[in-house]
């Protein structure tokens, strides 16, 4: 598989999640919804050990929250991040 297609790929599972989360439910007769802003990062392009990816990943769902609700946003290194 590219590393294109892995990418792809998801990018697809977090739209999904974001979807299937925003979708009404109930609970003890009230109507309950959800939002999730999701981040992204890659083994090993953006870290290989959990505290990194971790970091990084974290990094990238407050860049997904400032899009808006129910975004998803891969890790990218920014200017003066420290990243």
């Amino acid at each position: 598989m590219r590393e294109t297609d892995k990418v792809d790929a998801v990018a697809l599972i977090a739209r999904k999640v974001i979807e299937d989360l925003a979708r009404p439910f109930t609970i003890m007769g009230n109507e309950v919804r959800l939002g999730a802003s999701i981040g992204v990062a890659l083994f090993p392009g953006d870290g290989v050990d959990y505290e990194t990816l971790t970091k990084r990943a974290d990094s990238a769902m407050y860049e997904s929250k400032k899009g808006g609700r129910g975004q998803s946003r891969f890790f990218k290194p920014w200017p003066d991040s420290g990243f």
